[in-house]
This record gives structure tokens, sequence and C-alpha cells, in this order.
């Protein structure tokens, strides 16, 4: 597998306090990655740092080889698009208006797509066509959410083939039920197995459990675990960082680990 992003001796401060503390950290086409860690642990922060949106305080992050903060804007938007924990979103655009604005920066590069072909798929593959015509304002959390998950996946598969593209997510299914969360999970599987990657933070053990290749644990801004998932996830994990008293079991089906809660400690 050839390495799409990279990270080394990583470190983030906001003001005198630092938040994350040299992270080493690398992902590779085709790999889905799990980030999970207690509240405060520094997750939302190194997804800022590794996507360029913050400017990292030491250490370096390359993407494609080249160091995020040596792209211009327009570059990262062909390169890798993120989708945060919650978008506001005050103007009364329609859902197909919000999904269509990924194509700007594609048309812009001068890449040939067939716009009102992609924005319909995309919606009906996220499961939303039949909410193409409402205004997002008007929309659940959870709604609102998958159209702004089309919205990267159109803003991707729009640009041109530029390399392997990245996928962020910070808790994308945390305002979905049971069945969208699955869904969006196995829609960012497809992509990744289609060559490209993908960093998810997510608070759901199981669905992390589920889905990744590999997972990170991170402590106090710092990496406590990375590796495979069934490795990582133990009782004894769980107790340290988490406080939770749990049991590890392989699914009857899958033979993946599924995470038993029986309480905090």
């Amino acid at each position: 597998m050839s390495i799409l992003l990279q990270a080394r001796e990583l470190t983030m401060r906001y003001g005198a306090s630092e938040i994350l503390s040299h992270v080493d950290f690398s992902l590779d086409v085709g790999e889905i990655v799990a980030v999970v860690g207690p509240n405060g642990a520094g997750k939302s922060t190194l997804i800022a740092g590794l996507s360029g949106e913050r400017a990292i305080s030491g250490g370096s992050v390359l993407l494609q080889g080249r160091p995020v903060a040596s792209h211009s804007p327009r570059e990262l938007a062909l390169r890798r698009t993120v989708l945060p924990q919650s978008t506001s979103l005050l103007f009364h655009f329609t859902a197909y208006e919000v999904v269509q604005l990924g194509l700007h920066c594609a048309r812009d590069a001068g890449a040939k797509i067939d716009g009102p072909e992609l924005v319909n798929a995309t919606l009906d593959r996220v499961g939303i066509a039949h909410l193409r015509d409402r205004f997002v304002p008007t929309l659940s959390g959870g709604e609102r959410q998958r159209v702004h998950l089309a919205r990267c996946l159109v803003q991707l598969r729009a640009s041109p083939r530029l390399g392997p593209k990245l996928l962020i997510l910070d808790e994308p299914t945390a305002s979905l039920d049971p069945a969208h969360q699955h869904r969006v999970m196995e829609i960012t599987r497809t992509f990744a197995r289609s060559g490209n990657a993908v960093i998810a933070v997510v608070h759901d053990l199981n669905l992390a459990a589920a889905y990744a290749d590999r997972l990170v644990v991170l402590s106090a801004g710092r990496i406590a675990y990375d590796g495979p998932v069934a490795e990582g996830l133990t009782p004894a994990l769980l107790a340290d960082l988490f406080h939770l008293d749990a049991e590890i079991i392989p699914h009857p089906r899958t033979g993946r680990p599924v995470v038993l809660q029986s309480g905090a400690i």
C-alpha cells in the first residue's frame, strides 16, 4: 500500500495549552482508520491538524508527500474534504443546492463532469433523494448531516483524478439512527476500497469495530494504541481509558469484536 497521509511529531497548542503532543500517524490508500478516545483526548484537534484546517505548532503533516500547509485551499479541496461534527447553514438552500456546492472547485479546475447526474446519484446513495427539494434548515439533525456527507462525496468524486482522495469525518454518525449509522459507514468503506482513504472520529466503539481496518486510540493528546481493531479493543484498555466495565466477544456472523458494556467503573 502507498501512504496518503503522514504526520510526524505532530504537536498542537491552543494558547499555552498543549492539546496534542508529538503524535506520529500514517494512513494508507484503501484504509479506514477509526479514531476513538475519551472526551478531551484531542480527537477533533487531531482532525484539524491532519486536514490543514488549523496550523500545527510542531512536527509535520504530509498529504500525498507534500506538507499540507504548502497546498493552496483549492488544491486541498481537490484532494481531501472534512465533514465536521455539525454544520450550521442559515440560508434557505435546498438539499440539492447544498450537495451541488461540491461541484464548484472541480469545475474551476477544469473537470469535465455531468453535475446533475453525480448530485442525484449521490443523494440516492446517501438515502436522501426524497429530500432534494427540502430547505436544509427545516431538516432534522441527522438529515442535515447526510446532506453534508453527500456534498463531501460529490466534492471528491467530481475532482480531477489527482491521486487518491481523503475523506475526514468527525463523528459522522452521532445524530443518526442505527440503520443510517451503518449506511454511512458502509458508504465510507466503499469509498476507501475504491482507491481512497478515510479517517473517522467515532464514539460508538461497536461501529468502529465493525468497519475500521485500524484503530487509533487517543488519550490526553497522545496515541495510546495504533493497530488492528481486535487487538486494541480489550477489557483492560476500555477500563483504563474509558472507565468502562466491558467484555469483548466475536460477532457470530462477521467475527469482528463486539463490546458488551456492563456499566461505568
